[in-house]
């Protein structure tokens, strides 16, 4: 126990499921010490996210929760997500991903500083979020009261 290493965790955020075990997969045989906490389900993610962003090195958001929008068609719940993330402060990388390069625009526009088109390569991005990760400025408006 006292020869552990220090984990790195990393929340992802897709749809699927398939894509959460295999990334987990992935990255158990290619780093020890990153941590991968998965979740399909936006509000579950949002209790990790506030409970444990201090110690996240990373934020992952596929475009597969956009699929659950519910009466916002146009405003998918996978940017909202974003721009709470960053509206709370967040200046560690927060990486969007999806099949769609519109949509990657989109997520880019929403607060993403990092994004990527090609799942297969999620473990890869991890890992480089991980150890190559950039601390950005981060501007949070302030809501003036009436």
């Amino acid at each position: 126990m006292l020869n552990e290493k220090p984990h790195h965790y990393v929340l992802l955020v897709d749809a699927s499921e398939e894509i959460i075990k295999m990334v987990k997969t992935q990255i158990g045989f290619i780093a020890e010490d990153i941590k991968v906490l998965g979740e399909t389900d936006l509000e579950n993610a949002r209790y990790i996210f506030d409970s444990c962003h201090k110690t996240l090195k990373a934020v992952f958001v596929g475009s597969g929760i956009a699929n659950f929008s519910v009466g916002y068609a146009d405003k998918p719940i996978t940017l909202g997500f974003i721009r709470e993330i960053r509206a709370s402060g967040w200046n560690k990388p927060l990486v969007g991903f999806s099949n769609n390069p519109d949509f990657v625009n989109q997520m880019k526009m929403a607060g993403c500083n990092h994004t990527f088109c090609q799942k297969g390569y999620l473990a890869e991005e991890i890992l480089d979020a991980v150890k190559n990760h950039d601390i950005i400025d981060v501007v949070v408006e302030e809501k003036m009261s009436a």
